[in-house]
């Protein structure tokens, strides 16, 4: 039997290790992602600061657009900052939209202790949109949310009020949110793994995976909805894309990106998204 002790001896290790490397997931799934954000010197941008509640600045850049045009707010990805946004803050505005994109907290030059997965991200949000409809009173504002952005527009106190809504690669739910993520690498392993991760994270940051479900909110939005996703995307699952537009309301509107994963859908099909979107805004707003 002595051959079995080197065996008993790693098995106990990696059960020692295993609730290490969990903590370890978890601060390196929420830790701040700053950056130093800097405009283009082609981009006329107009800088701003929202201060919430708590002590946190978000940073976001304003570009007006046409005369009585409708205006379009920017939300990008986790970890990404509005740099991210500043392709189609140029086509958008060419097109004669005024265009907002922020940082959110704990990402680019906005501060904060901690990414929340849009639940205080959310507030950021709801902030922006409030700021748009000041510098544009009377006009329709849409937003375009990526991942993280598209679930800060739905949770918190809201779905935020917008006259529109592009929701790309967004989780239904933040449980197969961190499923997906876990078994793209680890395969039928990550399923053990997950619930065991959702409960140290909520021991550490307070997060509640109850109120991380997008799509327990997307049929409350009062406006037309526009979901899209990447077949291939390894993080969102397609299936998982099409139960979240089925929960929105009319008009809704779907498109099933060929090809394309968990990744920055404009520059994968670049005329196409433009054409698109642009048809989706030009109807709704």
């Amino acid at each position: 039997m002595r051959f079995l002790r080197p065996l008993l001896y790693a098995a106990l290790g990696a059960l020692a290790l295993f609730p290490i490397a969990l903590v370890g997931l978890v601060h390196a799934l929420t830790a701040p992602a700053p950056a130093t954000v800097k405009a283009p010197d082609d981009l006329p941008v107009t800088r701003f600061t929202l201060t919430l509640s708590g002590g946190v600045n978000v940073q976001g850049w304003f570009m007006p657009g046409a005369p009585e045009s409708g205006g379009v707010l920017l939300l990008h990805g986790v970890r990404a900052n509005r740099l991210a946004m500043i392709a189609r803050m140029r086509f958008l505005n060419e097109a004669g939209y005024s265009v907002a994109a922020i940082d959110f907290r704990a990402h680019g030059e906005s501060n904060g202790d901690k990414i929340t997965f849009g639940q205080d991200e959310s507030a950021d949000a709801a902030a922006a949109l409030s700021y748009m409809r000041e510098k544009l009173p009377g006009r329709k504002i849409a937003v375009i949310g990526q991942s993280l952005g598209g679930a800060a527009a739905l949770l918190g106190q809201g779905p935020i009020t917008a006259d529109a809504f592009v929701l790309e690669s967004v989780y239904p739910d933040i449980d197969r949110a961190i499923d997906d993520r876990l078994t793209a690498p680890f395969g039928p392993l990550g399923h053990l793994v997950t619930p065991a991760l959702l409960v140290v994270g909520r021991t550490m940051t307070g997060l509640d995976p109850a109120f991380l479900r997008p799509i327990d909110r997307i049929d409350k939005i009062r406006a037309p909805v526009f979901v899209i996703s990447g077949v291939c995307d390894p993080n969102t699952h397609i299936n998982e894309a099409r139960e979240l537009f089925a929960r929105a309301p009319e008009p809704k509107a779907f498109w099933a990106v060929e090809g394309v994963g968990h990744e920055d859908i404009y520059f994968r099909t670049n005329a196409e998204y433009r054409e698109r979107i642009l048809s989706f805004f030009g109807e709704h707003l």
